[in-house]
């Protein structure tokens, strides 16, 4: 997220929600099938995201056992 004025200017999880950042960049959304993820971040910022990309159905995997969708 930036505070600077730009196209894709609000909270990660708002612009992943509505789409508006892959529109923005002229990609297709996230998807289950195709698309993993990977974080870092303050641990508020992690949470959000977590529980944002498992309302789309991802799964949170360990490095020893990943998770198999």
């Amino acid at each position: 997220m930036t505070r600077e004025p730009f196209r894709n200017r609000g909270p990660h999880h708002d612009l992943i929600t509505s789409e508006q950042l892959f529109n923005d960049i002229g990609l297709p959304p996230l998807h289950i099938d195709t698309d993993r993820v990977m974080m870092c971040g303050s641990p508020g910022m992690l949470e959000e995201l977590r529980q944002t990309f498992e309302g789309r159905g991802f799964l949170e995997a360990a490095t020893a056992s990943p998770a198999i969708s």
